[in-house]
């Protein structure tokens, strides 16, 4: 799951989410996107100035829209090669390697 420092509500932290991912019997992690907004988690971001904000809020930035899209990428892939190709050694084993990517659980 991809948080965003809290600017969103994504469940983590709440006694739900919580006790679902401590009751998993599968990998999960929850890792966290530094400085995001809504749409860094999106390609937009590639598209419009950051930061951006429409409405009172922030829609891209401050993460610079090339280090949000490589850390997605790179988590994503990872994934992909974990889950699909059944590779055991990606980036979401080691993901301190992410730049701009925190484990949070």
């Amino acid at each position: 799951m991809l948080a965003d420092d809290g600017t969103v509500d994504n469940g983590s932290g709440h006694e739900a989410f919580t006790a679902m991912l401590d009751h998993a019997q599968n990998w999960n992690t929850e890792l966290e996107l530094a400085n995001p907004a809504h749409e860094d988690l999106t390609d937009l971001s590639q598209l419009i100035p950051s930061p951006m904000f429409m409405g009172g809020g922030a829609m891209v930035g401050p993460i610079a829209p090339a280090r949000a899209d490589a850390a997605l990428r790179t988590t994503v892939t990872s994934f992909f090669d974990k889950f699909l190709r059944g590779n055991g050694s990606t980036a979401l084993e080691h993901p301190a390697t992410i730049p701009d990517i925190t484990v949070m659980r």
